[in-house]
């Protein structure tokens, strides 16, 4: 589950060519010990992934796609 709350951090910081040393910094920083924390991080890197995505304009189309999938993966998790 912790993997879910990072995915989206994660995913914005490697199409910005972050590098391996820069993600392995980034994991090894991150750790969500409980349901709650896990679903804090979920939705707050979401909400910052959408808003990085939403600046980008040539690409609108596919970041759409995406957010839909995690506003219906958030939207499934809120009844964990």
């Amino acid at each position: 589950m912790e993997y879910l709350a990072v995915i989206c951090e994660a995913n914005w910081r490697i199409s910005q060519e972050a590098t391996e040393e820069e993600m392995g910094n980034f994991y090894s920083g991150v750790s969500y010990k409980t349901l709650d924390l896990i679903k804090e991080g979920l939705l707050t890197n979401f909400r910052a992934l959408q808003k990085n995505y939403m600046k980008l304009s040539e690409r609108t189309h596919t970041y759409r796609k995406l957010l839909r999938t995690w506003v219906s993966l958030t939207q499934d998790m809120s009844g964990c």
